[in-house]
């Protein structure tokens, strides 16, 4: 069993190898910090346009243009 970097708690080898440090519950908080913090970066670029993930200084300076 391996050990998550978080809790210290064990997890399944299988999501070891996927390439996972943390166990299911740490992975879970994890995530949901990411997803609170991708919201403020979602913008209309252009009028009309659909909503677009901002990725750089660049799409910042483009927005509403």
């Amino acid at each position: 069993m391996a050990i998550c970097e978080r809790c210290d708690g064990e997890f399944s080898d299988g999501r070891e190898k996927l390439g996972y440090k943390t166990c299911l519950v740490c992975g879970e908080e994890d995530a949901q910090i990411e997803i609170e913090k991708k919201k403020l970066r979602v913008a209309t670029p252009y009028n009309k346009g659909p909503y677009m993930f901002i990725t750089s200084r660049s799409m910042v300076k483009d927005l509403g243009r």
